[in-house]
């Protein structure tokens, strides 16, 4: 039998991915310079054969296919599994608040940052409990 609690944690999580994820296709542009920022920074630029709006299209369908697939209950663990590594990826690119010096620049981030770190660790929940 379905725990219905843990039926409506995947929804609501699976929801957070696949609003982030449609609204990442859909701003893709306004993103770009971000990742190409972020592969500046860690020395990957020139490793990963794919553009930035690649990047950003490809994270973004696989949030909207794993949220869903999370949200429907259909192989749960393994789109857990999958999102945790997406939503690892994508806070350390997009909200690294210690490299920012301006202070709301900094809180915006470090709010974005531990708003993934609760996701994460609902999504560790939702694999460590029976249901």
């Amino acid at each position: 039998m379905v725990n219905p609690g843990k039926a409506l944690g995947r929804a609501l999580i699976g929801s957070l991915f696949i609003y982030g994820g449609r609204n990442a296709l859909v701003n893709r542009q306004h993103l770009t310079g971000l990742i190409d920022n972020a592969q500046e920074k860690y020395g990957v630029k020139e490793k990963v054969p794919a553009t930035s709006e690649q990047l950003i299209q490809a994270n973004g369908a696989g949030m909207v296919a794993l949220g869903t697939t999370l949200a429907l209950g259909i192989k749960p663990n393994l789109s857990a599994i999958g999102l945790l590594g997406m939503i690892g990826v994508t806070t350390a690119a997009a909200h690294d608040f210690w490299n920012l010096e301006d202070p709301q620049e900094r809180n915006e981030q470090m709010t974005k940052f531990f708003g993934n770190v609760a996701a994460a660790g609902g999504l560790i929940t939702l694999l460590s409990t029976k249901g």
